[in-house]
């Protein structure tokens, strides 16, 4: 018989404490929780006790409040995810929810899987968020996710002529698509308008700390038109490399790829971000507004 949903994080009951291995280790936790419960949702847990069945404690790199998430709903079946953790301190539910579905792929609980990305996904479908939460998932998606955790041990069965393997770091995480950073993408590029406007200043900022997504952000404005804003421009030089970056990776004859942030891409004032179309290296934001040699298409 399982234990009833009410046991999770019952000291009295439980036969297994889960500690949380943060990388910030002033909000470390531990859980009180059920071999048999875990067993039955994970694979990978299952094939970790079965290994060391008198083990009392299982340590997890990760963020605490994902997994306790992780946790309550091997119990429960569902979680709810609240914007505010604690100190006050506000943490976006698509940081949270991604948080879950990296633990979901890495531990093998593949119906958690598919219920973080569903929730993730309904969130961005409702439309524009705000910017200062779209930096705060970026940051997490593109920069630490998967975050950097200990290699994961896998524990096989062995047979007499074969010891099983133990000890040995395998990879865990399988691609699924649409990958959270193609989701992340996809809807950016459908409100490209809304984000890059000039009411939005800190987008032009996470463009130039985040160069993966503002490289990959440029290459899908390009390959989808419905999605291309109107300041969207190629540029490629005619012979004047002095008024375009060098790509070190291709050249000056490269064709780069720029994005208007909150103005017109002829508009001396407007920020541009600007890409190399071969290699994606993103160059800095210079005078690029003296466009002597420079020629200049709508895409």
């Amino acid at each position: 018989m399982d234990p009833p949903s009410s046991s999770f994080n019952d000291e009295l009951t439980s036969d297994l404490k889960v500690e949380v291995k943060d990388v910030r280790p002033d909000i470390e936790r531990t859980f009180a929780v059920h071999k048999l419960m875990l067993s039955a949702k994970s694979a990978f847990m299952r094939a970790a006790i079965e290994h060391d069945p008198a083990a009392s404690t299982m340590t997890i790199d990760g963020d605490p409040e994902a997994v306790e998430k992780m946790l309550s709903w091997m119990y429960e079946e569902d979680y709810t995810v609240y914007a505010n953790r604690g100190n006050n301190k506000l943490v976006s539910p698509l940081v949270v929810h991604s948080e879950i579905n990296n633990l979901a792929q890495r531990y093998q609980i593949h119906e958690l899987e598919k219920l973080s990305r569903e929730r993730f996904k309904a969130i961005f479908d409702a439309g524009p968020c705000g910017i200062a939460e779209l930096m705060q998932l970026i940051d997490r998606v593109f920069i630490f996710h998967p975050r950097r955790l200990k290699p994961i041990l896998k524990f096989e069965a062995g047979t007499e002529d074969e010891p099983g393997a133990r000890d040995e770091p395998v990879p865990q995480i399988e691609e699924v698509e649409p990958t959270f950073e193609d989701i992340v993408q996809h809807h950016v590029r459908s409100h490209i308008k809304i984000y890059a406007s000039a009411t939005n200043p800190l987008f032009k900022e996470m463009c130039r700390l985040v160069p993966k997504f503002s490289a990959e952000l440029i290459m899908g404005l390009v390959e989808d038109a419905s999605l291309r804003p109107a300041a969207l421009e190629k540029k490629y030089c005619q012979g004047n490399a002095a008024h375009m970056p060098e790509c070190p990776s291709v050249g000056s004859d490269a064709i780069v790829y720029m994005i208007a942030v909150g103005g017109h891409i002829h508009d001396p004032t407007t920020d541009l971000l600007i890409y190399c179309r071969y290699c994606s290296a993103p160059f800095h934001i210079a005078e690029m507004h003296s466009h002597n040699g420079i020629k200049s298409e709508a895409i």
